[in-house]
């Protein structure tokens, strides 16, 4: 348990974390670099956020827990640790503009 963990996660260059929707957006919000590893375990919902939100924001690596080995640990800490910071920012205050973003950013077909 962090009792302050807004602090430590202002000052991280990369932050390792499961894929719940709120962390996720905050850590986007912040323009983060995440190494995002959602539970398999508890259904494809964290899966499904993981793969939709790295397509659209370059600051995320996602590693499925049932993949994750050092290996595979360590070519997205390389990947992240490139100096390049993430482009893209979304104003995430509610699941409203989440949509309303994706409306504007994905194609429908």
């Amino acid at each position: 348990h962090v009792p302050e963990l807004e602090g430590l996660i202002s000052e991280a260059t990369i932050v390792v974390s499961m894929c719940g929707y709120n962390t996720l957006l905050e850590l986007i919000e912040r323009r983060k670099k995440i190494i995002a590893i959602p539970r398999s375990h508890s259904g494809a919902e964290q899966t499904m956020r993981a793969n939709l939100l790295s397509g659209l924001y370059d600051g995320m690596w996602v590693v499925p827990q049932n993949e994750l080995t050092v290996n595979a640990l360590e070519r997205s800490l390389s990947s992240a640790l490139r100096p390049d910071r993430p482009k893209l920012q979304m104003e995430m205050t509610g699941a409203a503009n989440l949509v309303a973003f994706l409306s504007r950013e994905v194609d429908v077909a």
